[in-house]
């Protein structure tokens, strides 16, 4: 099972719990124009039948499940967007992914979201490589790998759902363990 909280000052990524369904909720519907683009799952979130703590308890249990682990970011108390690890890349890779709310965009709290969910992901002694999978047309998600020391592997035909905003080619840029110094000391 994928550890479920980590820190750095008054950053915390820690699991989604129940209570924060419906702040979740209203944080996605007012930041809709800002997510939309890249986030296809967005206008899920505003639908009269949206059970957010529905949604929570099954990303937890899917966790508990030995599955992906869907986390808050937190600061200070404040919820600044969302993080993961998820098992797209097999049995000893996880794939990070992120979004910040608009209000906490250019602070660096995705970098230091990213970096903490590769501490986690590399606390678990099965994992050999964390990967960070963006569209090439997302510049602001590039210089996240790019600051944590992953390598750049290449461009590919994207396999996913395209968002409205994305080109259909992905970047790849992944981190092996033995590479990875942990997060603290890149702070």
């Amino acid at each position: 099972m994928i550890p479920d909280r980590a820190s750095c000052g008054d950053v915390v990524v820690r699991r989604w719990e129940v209570e924060d369904g419906d702040a979740l909720r209203d944080a996605i519907v007012a930041a809709a124009d800002h997510l939309a683009p890249r986030m296809l799952w967005v206008g899920e979130w505003s639908a009269e039948d949206c059970d957010p703590a529905g949604t929570v308890r099954r990303w937890n249990r899917a966790w508990e499940e030995g599955g992906d682990l869907v986390a808050a970011i937190d600061v200070d108390g404040a919820i600044a967007g969302s993080t993961g690890l998820h098992w797209r890349i097999g049995p000893r890779g996880l794939e990070i992914g992120y979004y910040l709310f608009p209000a906490w965009t250019g602070r660096g709290l995705a970098t230091i979201a990213a970096g903490l969910c590769t501490d986690l992901a590399f606390a678990l002694p099965q994992i050999d490589v964390v990967r960070i999978v963006h569209d090439v047309s997302n510049t602001p998600s590039e210089g996240i790998p790019r600051r944590l020391g992953f390598a750049l592997i290449g461009d590919v035909p994207s396999t996913r759902d395209q968002a409205p905003a994305d080109v259909g080619v992905d970047r790849i840029w992944e981190v092996r363990r033995a590479d990875w110094t942990g997060y603290a000391s890149l702070a």
